[in-house]
C-alpha cells in the first residue's frame, strides 16, 4: 500500500470535471424555493477558471475586471455565522468567505490550503505545516495553538457542533513549534482526511476569548479572502475585502476579485426573481422551480442546473417513542407516494431518491432495495406498530411545502401530522439536539464519493445531524470498520451493507432528488458549486464583468 497516497485517495467514479462539464457553469445562487439543505456533508480549490462566463466550461477568454460590489439576495441570512458551529444549508455560502479551512480538495485530491503542507508518518498521525503568512482578521497569526484551540473547541460536547464528529477522531493535537501542529488519532482512520478537510475551519482563540461566544456569534473572527464586515440577521449583512489575503488563484491571480458583498433579506420568492431581472442584485439565493423558465428567457439574469444536486426526506428520532418503533417507521415509509412528491414539489423535474446517493455514484447497488408506494403495507405495517385506529404525530420543518405534502399524503393511512414550521437554528436545536419532535423534513446534498462523512455525522453515536442524538454502537462499529478498510472495494460492500442496514430499520424515509438552480446576472463570473455542497455556490473567485 502506498502510504503517501492511501490518506490523499478519493475514490470516486463520479468525478469533479464531468460533474462540472455535465452542468456547464456557471454563475450562481442556490435555487429552488424547496431545496433544503442540512449539513454540510458536511468542501474545494478546484473552482472554475476566473474568467469564465456564465453557461461556459471552456477557457476564458475575458479579462477578470477588479474591483465592485457583488450584491446578492435570499430569503434568509446565516442560521450560524460561527464557522464551527455553521449548521450547513445555505451558511457555506458566506461562511467559506471569511473562514477558509486548513485543507481543501483540488478535484479529487485532498491537499494542504491554509495549511503549507501535509504528511501522514503511519495511519494514526497527520502532520500539518502551516503557512506564516496568514493571519486571523484581528490581526493575530494564525499558528499551531490555533489549531490545536480549534480541535479542542469542536470535540466540547457542550458546544455539540457540526465537526465535533470529525474533530472527535483527534486524540490530542501536538505543537512542536509555532507553525507545526501534529494531530494524532485515536485510532488508524483510513479517511480521516475526507472527514477532517472539510471541518478544519479555524477561529482567533484571541478574538473568542475577549469577545466571548455570544459576540462572536454576531461577528466572527477567522481567516479567509473577506473579513466580516457586519452580519444582521434580518437584514444586510456585509463582507468586505482583505487585501492582505495571501493565497492565489490557481493560475496566480491576487484573490479576491471583488471588494465588497453584501446580502439582502427578501423572503418573497417573486420579489427575489424581481430584483434579479431589474438589475438591484446578480445573485439570487432562491429561485422557485417556477421561474426558471422566466429567468433563461430574459436578457439580464438566467439560471444553471446542477442536477439531482440535493435530497429530501423524512428523519425520524429513533431512540424514544413513538418513532423507535420500526413497524411505525415502515408505515409512513409505505405512505409517502414519491412521484406524486416529485410532481407537487419539483414540478416532475426529480425523481425518487436512492439513499443520499447521485445517480452515478460508484457505491450505487441495485440489489439494496428502495420503499415503494403502497398504502395497503402502510396499513398493515400501522397495526403492527400498535396503531390499528391511526397515530397523531408531530413534525418539524424548515420548509413546509415539503411537510404539508408529507401530511396530506400520510392522511390518506390515518397518520395525522401536526406540523410546526421552525427557523433552521431553532429546528437543530429541538430536533436534532433534543429530539422533541418524533420526525421532521429535512435535505441535504448528494452524495457521490465516499459515504463515510454522511455516516458518521448522521449515524454515528456523535454525529450533530443524528436526530435526538441516539446511541448507536451498532453504527459506530460499522462506522469503525470503514476507517480501517483501505481498498475501495472493501469500502463499497461496507457502504452497501449500511445502506442495506438503513433499508431494513427504516431508518429515514426517503423521498425525491431534485436539482437544483441557480440563478445569476450575466455580469457575474466565476462561480461554480462548493465543493463540500453542490446545492451551494461558491462566491470566493466571483467577478463582475
Amino acid at each position: 500500500m502506498d502510504r503517501e497516497n492511501y490518506w490523499l485517495r478519493r475514490n470516486s467514479s463520479s468525478s469533479r470535471r464531468r460533474f462540472l462539464a455535465g452542468t456547464g457553469l456557471l454563475g450562481g445562487g442556490l435555487a429552488a424555493a424547496l431545496t433544503v439543505g442540512c449539513g454540510g456533508d458536511d468542501d474545494s480549490s478546484s473552482s472554475s477558471e476566473p474568467g469564465a462566463a456564465p453557461g461556459a466550461s471552456a477557457a476564458p477568454t475575458q479579462a477578470v475586471k477588479r474591483g465592485g460590489t457583488l450584491t446578492m439576495a435570499r430569503a434568509g441570512n446565516l442560521a450560524f455565522a460561527d464557522p464551527q458551529r455553521s449548521s450547513g444549508g445555505n451558511d457555506p455560502v458566506f461562511t467559506r468567505l471569511y473562514a477558509e479551512t486548513l485543507l481543501r480538495y483540488d478535484g479529487d485530491t485532498i491537499k494542504a490550503y491554509m495549511a503549507e503542507s501535509l504528511e501522514q508518518p503511519d495511519t494514526s498521525t497527520v502532520t500539518l505545516k502551516l503557512r506564516k503568512d496568514i493571519k486571523f482578521a484581528d490581526g493575530t497569526p494564525v499558528n499551531a495553538e490555533a489549531v490545536k484551540f480549534a480541535v479542542e473547541r469542536g470535540k466540547d460536547a457542550k458546544l455539540n457542533a457540526p465537526v465535533r464528529p470529525a474533530m472527535s477522531l483527534i486524540k490530542n493535537v501536538e505543537t512542536p513549534d509555532e507553525f507545526t501542529a501534529v494531530l494524532k488519532l485515536e485510532r488508524p482512520n483510513a479517511l480521516f482526511l475526507s472527514s477532517f478537510a472539510p471541518s478544519s475551519y479555524l477561529v482567533s482563540p484571541t478574538a473568542l476569548t475577549k469577545m466571548g461566544q455570544d459576540e462572536f456569534t454576531k461577528k466572527p473572527v477567522s481567516a479567509g479572502p473577506y473579513k466580516v464586515e457586519k452580519i444582521t440577521q434580518d437584514g444586510e449583512s456585509v463582507f468586505v475585502k482583505d487585501p492582505e489575503w495571501p493565497i492565489k488563484a490557481p493560475n496566480g491571480d491576487q484573490l479576491p476579485y471583488l471588494d465588497r458583498i453584501i446580502n439582502k433579506i427578501i423572503p418573497q420568492p417573486e420579489a427575489l426573481v424581481a430584483a434579479l431581472l431589474s438589475g438591484d442584485v446578480q445573485l439570487v439565493n432562491v429561485v422557485d422551480l417556477g421561474s426558471v423558465a422566466q429567468l433563461k428567457s430574459s436578457d439580464g439574469a438566467t439560471a444553471f442546473e446542477v442536477p439531482a444536486a440535493s435530497w429530501q426526506v423524512v428523519e425520524f428520532v429513533t431512540n424514544r417513542a413513538p418513532t423507535d418503533n420500526v413497524a411505525l417507521r415502515k408505515a409512513i415509509n409505505y405512505a409517502i407516494n414519491r412521484d406524486e412528491i416529485n410532481k407537487q414539489l419539483a414540478f416532475g423535474l426529480g425523481q425518487p431518491a436512492t439513499e443520499c446517493l447521485t445517480l452515478d455514484s460508484w457505491v450505487l447497488d441495485s440489489s439494496v432495495p428502495r420503499y415503494q408506494y403502497d398504502p395497503k403495507k402502510a396499513a398493515e405495517a400501522l397495526g403492527q406498530a400498535g396503531y390499528p385506529d391511526g397515530v397523531d404525530l408531530k413534525i418539524a420543518t424548515y420548509a413546509p411545502a415539503q411537510a404539508e405534502a408529507i401530511q396530506q399524503q400520510l392522511a390518506k393511512v390515518k397518520i395525522r401530522l401536526t406540523i410546526d414550521n421552525l427557523e433552521l437554528a431553532v429546528y437543530q436545536d429541538k430536533f436534532r439536539t433534543k429530539g422533541e419532535y418524533p420526525l421532521a423534513t429535512a435535505g441535504g446534498p448528494t452524495e457521490g464519493g465516499e459515504l463515510y462523512q454522511y455516516f458518521l455525522t448522521r449515524m454515528g453515536s456523535k454525529g450533530k445531524y443524528n436526530p435526538g442524538q441516539p446511541n448507536n454502537p451498532e453504527w459506530d462499529a460499522l462506522i469503525t470498520k470503514v476507517e480501517t478498510a483501505f481498498e475501495q472495494k472493501d469500502r463499497k460492500a461496507l457502504y452497501q451493507q449500511m445502506l442495506k442496514k438503513s433499508y431494513d430499520e427504516s431508518y429515514r424515509a426517503w423521498t425525491i432528488t431534485n436539482p437544483v438552480f441557480y440563478g445569476v446576472s450575466k455580469k457575474l463570473r466565476g462561480i461554480v458549486p462548493l465543493r463540500e455542497n453542490r446545492t451551494n455556490p461558491d462566491l470566493r473567485t466571483a467577478w463582475l464583468a
